[in-house]
């Protein structure tokens, strides 16, 4: 606390009998709280990703494949996976296989 008090030229505590925040303390807390959630959702995130629970996949899919197959098997695997986004391409073959090699 008081390397953090030094760092911003601020008391943030109050000290003595008992401890209390000062105004500064005050405004501390409470402008930092969000900061402490994005940061633990942050970590979740890595972690996740580290996992292999998070991320991003890229398909290529052709007919009827597209249109008969494919929405239940996203669905089925989105529920297990709901952090992880896919973005799905639509083509033929030799069109998908282009794509790829690029």
């Amino acid at each position: 606390i008081q390397r953090l008090e030094s760092d911003l030229g601020v008391q943030l505590i109050e000290r003595g009998k008992k401890i209390k925040l000062t105004e500064a303390g005050r405004m501390f807390y409470e402008q930092s709280l969000h900061i402490v959630k994005d940061m633990e959702q942050l970590q979740e995130n890595m972690e996740n990703l580290q996992k292999g629970t998070a991320g991003d996949i890229r398909i290529g899919v052709t007919e009827p494949t597209a249109s008969y197959r494919l929405p239940e098997i996203l669905k089925r695997f989105l529920k297990h996976y709901p952090y992880i986004r896919i973005s799905v391409e639509f083509g033929n073959t030799p069109t998908l296989s282009e794509r790829i090699l690029k």
